[in-house]
């Protein structure tokens, strides 16, 4: 009976290990790991602006941290989003990052990334609205952190964003005929 048991719970333990390792290779490959620091590089009016970014989650809230150097002085402040925002909001933040400000977003603004219900508009339908403009998914070709950038064009402005396909952090990874005029692009920083 010993001998029969053996024989069982062999290819047992080892189609329950097959499972379990398919499994965290599955979500390793569908979770994108964000570096803890990144440059954002901002572009208006001829001008540029290169800002260190970092995004932290501070209990519920997710913070964008940032920094600059400006005139030889290091500035700091930072973005708060709030879970209602991270999981609902329909508009970015365009807000000039200013030197010891810690701004809470109120509920319906992100910033610099999507919310998780506008990512999954995305994904499920190949089309999402934020800040009242409708863009649709042009393609998924350009890839940063070893993951796909979703390519999204809005037909009306002509603005073209690439979000980063990371449910957790849909980070817009770059901005571009944006009809405000503020361009982005991020870059990873060397470590």
């Amino acid at each position: 009976m010993i001998f029969h048991m053996k024989k069982i719970i062999a290819p047992l333990f080892l189609l329950l290990f097959a499972v379990s390792t398919f499994a965290v290779n599955s979500f390793a490959q569908s979770t994108t790991a964000v570096p803890d620091t990144l440059q954002f590089v901002f572009k208006l009016h001829g001008q540029t602006r290169k800002y260190k970014v970092s995004f932290k989650k501070e209990g519920d809230n997710l913070a964008y941290h940032w920094s600059i150097v400006r005139n030889l002085h290091l500035q700091t402040g930072s973005f708060i989003m709030n879970p209602k925002a991270q999981q609902s909001a329909t508009h970015l933040n365009y807000l000039m990052p200013e030197d010891g400000q810690h701004i809470a977003l109120p509920d319906n603004q992100t910033s610099y990334c999507l919310s998780r219900q506008a990512y999954d508009d995305l994904k499920t339908n190949g089309k999402l609205i934020y800040n009242n403009t409708p863009f649709s998914l042009v393609d998924s070709k350009d890839q940063a952190l070893g993951t796909a950038l979703l390519h999204v064009h809005d037909a009306e402005e002509g603005a073209d964003m690439w979000i980063l396909d990371n449910r957790e952090l849909p980070i817009i990874w770059k901005m571009w005929d944006n009809p405000v005029e503020i361009n982005w692009y991020v870059n990873v920083v060397p470590e």
